[in-house]
């Protein structure tokens, strides 16, 4: 009769974790999609363009908003890859770990404020703003992988302890892609948010290549 009981409560336990990984996933999915999509909203296409001299005027003086759009789609894209690798890496989640994931994308959808800001005017305090917030929700990513870092049955068990913490010192590192350009915003606004384009897919193509194979190996363990 307990072994009964202990294999029924044992299966409503797993049937209860799939519901909510099932539902973090969605719902995380949901605001990154809305979150760039959003961002198409800080281009502003004035309606009383009649010739082509308006058209290439208007495009001339919509770069800044293209760039920063750039800028702001790439962040909130590697946000959503970062994030799927983290959850590709989880077996359950736990109450903070849900806390966590709420601030972080409270972060991320709060990035298209900053960036129709950018676009409109890139000067060192709109420039501070955009990286801020985006340096904000790479410490809340820095602070998920933490707690799993500390908390280790939440994460699959083939993963070796040292990769984990490899892999949240990398989330750390990652603010250096954000305090360059506010640094370098504070003498050259427009560079910054060109560095924000460069720097932050070659911080993400050195940390792929240096963890492709493993964490696709493990994507595999994780669907069987």
């Amino acid at each position: 009769m307990n072994d009964t009981r202990h294999s029924s409560f044992a299966n409503h336990a797993s049937e209860v974790r799939k519901r909510v990984s099932n539902r973090i996933i969605g719902f995380s999915d949901g605001v990154f999609a809305i979150s760039i999509t959003l961002l198409v909203l800080t281009i502003g296409v004035p309606s009383n363009l009649t010739s082509s001299d308006e058209i290439s005027s208007f495009l001339r003086q919509a770069l800044p908003q293209l760039v920063a759009y750039a800028a702001a789609f790439m962040v909130i894209g590697t946000f959503w890859l970062r994030h799927h690798r983290i959850l590709m890496l989880c077996r359950a989640v736990d109450g903070r770990m849900l806390v966590l994931n709420l601030v972080f994308l409270a972060f991320v959808s709060l990035l298209p404020f900053p960036t129709d800001l950018l676009g409109n005017v890139q000067t060192p305090i709109t420039v501070i703003a955009f990286c801020a917030v985006a340096g904000a929700a790479t410490l809340c990513e820095f602070g998920m992988w933490t707690h799993l870092h500390r908390h280790r049955e939440l994460l699959l068990p083939d993963i070796p302890q040292e990769r984990i913490k490899s892999l949240t010192t990398w989330r750390l590192g990652a603010l250096g892609v954000f305090i360059v350009p506010i640094v370098v915003s504070l003498f050259f606004p427009g560079i910054a948010v060109l560095l924000v384009l460069a720097l932050l897919p070659l911080y993400e193509m050195i940390h792929h290549r240096r963890f492709l194979r493993h964490i696709h190996t493990l994507y595999l363990l994780h669907d069987d």
